[in-house]
């Protein structure tokens, strides 16, 4: 086994022993654009403090040994902040793989839009030292665009709105896609987006994700990619290895908390009149009903301050109570 091999096995291994700590929940796994679909970013982020490491293979399936490798990590710096990094490597038919490498990011709007709910902003740029005519992957690109991904019961559309730039001329990016949880292991989803390639390119890939441990998932995605001069089906396969515990349809419990209820203003007239005054009597009451020899009222007696009006107290313990405060006041005498 290679040095690189080794490197990838302790790594998943590591990941694979790493509970979600946080107890945090993830969905869209992505692929090329972070969180999202195979292509098309989405609207969701990496949970704060949370990392995401990837593995996918891409076999073009009409171009004999070619494909694509793809290694991506994600890392959630707040909330709303998410940032990634991937190396690929496409087999291109000669001896060596044009590698090149991405780096992007997305912001989502902390606050929830009206009928979109979920906004996000998205950008990433590509770059390689390399270059071939064959590639269908640009070495060399940059995307940016807005992405709105809405709600509805683990139903998640989601559309795209920007642009790309390659070769110093720039394109619409277009994309629209949907996923659906199948419960809390599972979730399925499609996806079509155009522009992403270069000018009349067109990718549509279905997923198909299944959570297998906490926090790892599989995902298969098979789909078909057009641009000019080449046309070919492809099918993905990767793996995903989060520090968050993947859920496709998470359950947010809303936090219970003490209600503040503001009195009536009759309410407040009434616990008034039941408070006592300043020689400890209480109003509408005597000395000898209710209250002791200090003048003060006893503590769970009828119209005490504890007590307000008595209501709190069963009526056979109080004329049980008041029977021996009169029998004690009767020896004393």
């Amino acid at each position: 086994m290679s040095l690189i091999a080794r490197s990838y096995c302790l790594i998943v291994l590591s990941l694979v022993m790493i509970r979600g700590s946080h107890a945090q929940f993830f969905t869209d796994q992505g692929l090329f654009s972070g969180s999202g679909l195979t292509v098309m970013p989405t609207a969701t982020v990496v949970p704060a403090a949370e990392v995401r490491l990837q593995y996918s293979r891409v076999d073009y399936l009409k171009g004999g040994r070619r494909g694509l490798n793809v290694i991506g990590l994600s890392a959630g710096f707040s909330s709303s902040l998410e940032a990634y990094m991937r190396v690929s490597g496409e087999q291109v038919g000669g001896p060596q793989s044009l590698v090149a490498y991405g780096f992007g990011g997305k912001f989502r709007l902390p606050v929830l839009v009206p009928v979109v709910r979920r906004l996000a902003l998205w950008a990433e740029a590509t770059a390689s030292d390399q270059y071939h005519p064959t590639a269908l992957y640009p070495s060399d690109a940059f995307r940016a665009g807005v992405t709105a991904t809405f709600d509805s019961n683990g139903i998640h559309p989601t559309i795209l709105i920007g642009f790309t730039t390659l070769q110093d001329r720039t394109r619409p990016l277009v994309g629209a896609g949907m996923t659906i949880a199948a419960g809390n292991h599972a979730q399925v989803g499609v996806e079509f987006v155009h522009g992403y390639l270069g000018l009349n390119s067109a990718q549509m890939a279905s997923t198909a994700s299944f959570r297998v441990f906490p926090n790892i998932s599989l995902h298969a995605s098979p789909g078909y990619l057009s641009m000019p001069g080449a046309s070919t089906w492809t099918f993905s396969f990767g793996i995903s290895c989060t520090t968050s515990d993947v859920d496709f349809h998470p359950v947010y419990e809303e936090k219970k908390e003490n209600e503040f209820i503001l009195p009536s203003i009759e309410e407040i007239e009434k616990e008034r009149k039941q408070e006592p005054s300043g020689d400890g009597s209480v109003p509408g009451g005597s000395q000898e009903e209710g209250t002791g020899d200090d003048g003060s009222s006893p503590k769970g007696a009828p119209g005490s301050a504890l007590q307000p009006g008595g209501s709190l107290i069963h009526p056979v313990i109080e004329r049980s109570v008041d029977q021996e405060l009169i029998s004690g006041r009767t020896k004393h005498e």
